[in-house]
């Protein structure tokens, strides 16, 4: 029987999430996602579009994803991109879905005016760079996964006299909070590559995630002013846990003052409290600064990923 392409709906959200899971049991750090899971991050995301999300059915069983995503923020900011997921289960593929399903997202980029596609792939998967390669997406970005031992000592980071910490979990942080706290990390995040200002809501949605913790860390200086953000969460599944670092960030005036080493050592901290042995972050592999504080408190590199891209 031939395979099938059907545009997303919301019934289909077991069969994504099932395919989701089967396709990256193969992703180093990945956790099994729940249909609710998908549910808040991939339906209630306010940049979700169902128009540019498609499942491949083979004889009724789901076998593959693609997904298209644009940011209205970024596509307010002037950067004409989107990003694009594939995902097939081991299987099925070389068999022409993936190709099929690329088309796809593609596609649905070109028809929205976007310029450029995206690609996120783990480098040590084959058959990912293969299929980048053979739709034209030319690697342009290295990214790296750290990980830090938390059973070591965390190396102590105090903050300046007169810092202030404000923490708020994800299910009680209110959205004037989360608006607050994003727009501080916009401010850290302001000069580099590639950023664009967020959107609140893609954060306070995060309230509803099931078998994840987080936790929100905004600094402020003597006079009251945001001057730093974290964002951590322990993410629960199936019997595997992972602790991740998901945001760090300082705004430029507050740089150079310790303030991001004692907000990361603050974050391990807290992971550690949560029972966890170790933590990961992602991390633009370009940002030598960055990469020598992760070092400085016991992070590793652990899996390196790269961004393809393409003008469409």
């Amino acid at each position: 029987m031939a395979t099938e392409i059907r545009a997303f709906e919301e019934s289909m959200l077991a069969a994504y999430a099932d395919v989701w899971n089967r396709s990256r049991r193969e992703v180093p750090l990945h956790v099994p996602e729940t249909a609710e899971t998908m549910r808040v991050l991939l339906v209630k995301d306010p940049d979700f579009d169902p128009r540019g999300t498609f499942v491949a059915f083979d004889g009724g069983e789901a076998v593959g994803i693609g997904e298209a995503y644009t940011q209205k923020t970024r596509l307010a900011a002037g950067k004409s991109q989107g990003f694009i997921t594939v995902e097939v289960v081991p299987e099925r593929r070389g068999q022409g879905i993936e190709h099929e399903l690329a088309g796809r997202t593609m596609g649905y980029l070109k028809s929205r005016g976007i310029r450029e596609a995206i690609l996120w792939e783990t480098l040590s998967i084959e058959w990912r760079a293969r299929l980048a390669a053979d739709c034209g997406l030319e690697r342009f970005r290295t990214y790296y996964e750290m990980r830090a031992d938390l059973t070591r000592p965390i190396p102590d980071a105090p903050f300046q006299p007169g810092t202030t910490l404000e923490y708020r979990g994800f299910t009680d942080a209110s959205r004037e909070f989360v608006r607050e706290w994003a727009g501080t990390k916009d401010a850290a995040f302001v000069d580099h590559f590639n950023s664009v200002p967020s959107d609140p809501e893609t954060f306070y949605i995060y309230r509803e995630l099931k078998g994840t913790i987080g936790r929100y860390a905004l600094a402020r200086d003597p006079a009251g002013r945001p001057t730093g953000v974290s964002l951590s969460e322990v993410i629960r599944a199936e019997g595997e846990t992972r602790a991740w670092v998901m945001v760090l960030g300082t705004i430029p005036e507050a740089r150079r003052k310790g303030l991001g080493r004692a907000l990361l050592a603050d974050a391990l901290k807290w992971a550690r409290s949560e029972r966890e042995t170790e933590a990961f972050l992602g991390m633009d592999a370009q940002n030598e600064k960055a990469l020598g504080l992760y070092r400085s408190v016991g992070f590793e590199v652990f899996v390196e990923n790269a961004t393809y891209h393409k003008f469409l």
